[in-house]
């Protein structure tokens, strides 16, 4: 369920143009709530969007167990240097049903 995880967005790097707003790089960062049981042996498919910026980021990422696989990097650009990016779960899937 897309509530058992909490995604956090790790600023790698950040380029400010003035008004021109800002090119931010950033990684997933993934803590697994476990409000439900799951398989630790099956993969699972995770959907987020990525608010907060010009446009909204939506990608996958992979979790067996306590290990999940994501996009070293990723970027997005922002209107200012004060916007705040958040990420969202948006659906949780078991890979292969």
């Amino acid at each position: 369920m897309p509530e058992d995880y909490l995604l956090t967005i790790k600023v790698l790097e950040q380029s400010c143009f003035g008004s021109a707003g800002c090119n931010v790089t950033y990684r997933i960062e993934v803590t697994s709530l476990y409000l439900e049981e799951v398989d630790p042996n099956a993969t699972y498919e995770l959907t987020y969007e990525v608010q907060g910026g010009e446009d909204t980021r939506i990608n996958t990422l992979q979790i067996t167990g306590a290990t999940y696989s994501v996009d070293e990097q990723e970027m997005v650009s922002t209107p200012s240097e004060a916007t705040e990016l958040v990420a969202v779960v948006t659906a949780v899937s078991r890979r292969g049903m």
